[in-house]
């Protein structure tokens, strides 16, 4: 394949590859995202992108299988896990019960909720590194001739406040993406901290982190079209 044209693109992010309208100095705008960077980039290129706040990795790479199993993108970019692996106070089938019922206690626990004591205390995991890798083994079967472009777990490490005992599960997940795609993965986590690229919450990124990201990206999918689709 030598015609530009024919790449295509698919992008798979939690709402780090989406736009965010607050805080003020971190704001980002949908042309300023990553994804949209790399549109202007990739003009000739066919993207479609999923970018949901909150999911697992397994529900929006699920959702990608469900309808484009049969699209054969040839890039996918994903950045998913830190939900999966961060530190939680509770469960999602405890916080679940939590909502459902009223009362001084259950008024007390919704309130502590994201306490970081309690999430030290507790340190429970959404996802567990079984289930996790198997997402990222059904992603290769399933897309077996597309490259995988999955972003470091990236954190600034003052998030580590808020939910004490997620880098140490960071290292851990990015140590599972890195064996199950064959020691392949975009790093950016440095990248990042030496520019100021996180936000003021730590696990964002700003406009600077979306150009960086956006630059980090351009270079290994110019290295792959230029591998596999350029003529010699």
């Amino acid at each position: 394949m030598n015609n530009l044209k024919d790449i295509k693109i698919m992008i798979l992010t939690d709402s780090v590859g989406n736009p965010r309208s607050f805080p003020a100095e971190d704001a980002v705008s949908v042309e300023e995202s990553y994804p949209y960077l790399l549109r202007d980039e990739f003009k000739n290129a066919v993207f479609w992108q999923l970018s949901y706040g909150g999911m697992e990795a397994q529900d929006i790479i699920n959702s990608a299988i469900g309808y484009l199993n049969d699209w054969k993108p040839d890039i996918i970019i994903v950045q998913l896990g830190i939900i999966d692996c961060r530190t939680e106070a509770l469960s999602e089938f405890q916080k679940l019960i939590i909502t459902k019922f009223s009362g001084p206690f259950f008024k007390f626990i919704k309130k502590h909720l994201y306490n970081p004591k309690l999430i030290k205390n507790r340190k429970l995991t959404r996802v567990s590194k079984s289930k996790f890798k198997k997402v990222i083994t059904k992603l290769s079967m399933v897309f077996e001739h597309s490259k995988i472009l999955w972003l470091e777990i990236s954190i600034n490490p003052a998030y580590e406040n808020a939910r004490p005992g997620t880098i140490k599960r960071v290292a851990n997940y990015n140590k599972i993406i890195l064996d199950a795609l064959d020691n392949e993965l975009v790093l950016v986590q440095n990248i990042l901290l030496d520019n100021n690229g996180f936000n003021s919450d730590n696990l964002h990124v700003n406009k600077i982190g979306h150009i960086l990201i956006a630059k980090e990206l351009k270079f290994s999918i110019d290295n792959y079209i230029h591998s596999n689709f350029e003529k010699k």
